[in-house]
């Protein structure tokens, strides 16, 4: 089954602390569009997240990643990030760095994106 994809300028987004998987946007992401990401809200780890198989990288553990395409490179989001070029095009995804030990997390992150960027 296929989705559209939107060509939404401003989109709120809600992501679960528990969320086991990438939470698609349904927004995409070209090369030359760079897209502010803001957050706010906060997730409690569980005790899952205290072992190194819940980590993703060196990124810290409950904060917001991105990527960008299904076989996108995961980037650290944290409260506030910028798209670049370097991170690729396609449809935005976003997640928690412990998603594979996150059934026992709580709270949520609200995440605000944002396409409406003037150039500098």
């Amino acid at each position: 089954m296929s989705r559209a994809l939107g060509i939404q300028k401003k989109i709120f987004l809600e992501v679960p602390g528990n969320s086991p998987a990438w939470i698609p946007t349904n927004m995409l992401i070209g090369h030359d569009q760079p897209v502010s990401l803001t957050t706010t809200g906060k997730i409690n780890l569980g005790r899952g997240a205290q072992g190194d198989s819940c980590k993703i990288k060196d990124l810290p553990s409950g904060a917001l990643i991105a990527k960008i395409g299904e076989e996108g490179t995961p980037f650290l989001v944290g409260s506030s990030y910028i798209t670049s070029s370097d991170n690729g095009s396609g449809e935005l995804f976003l997640g928690i760095t412990d998603m594979g030990c996150a059934s026992d997390n709580a709270g949520k992150l609200l995440v605000t994106i944002d396409r409406n960027l003037v150039p500098t």
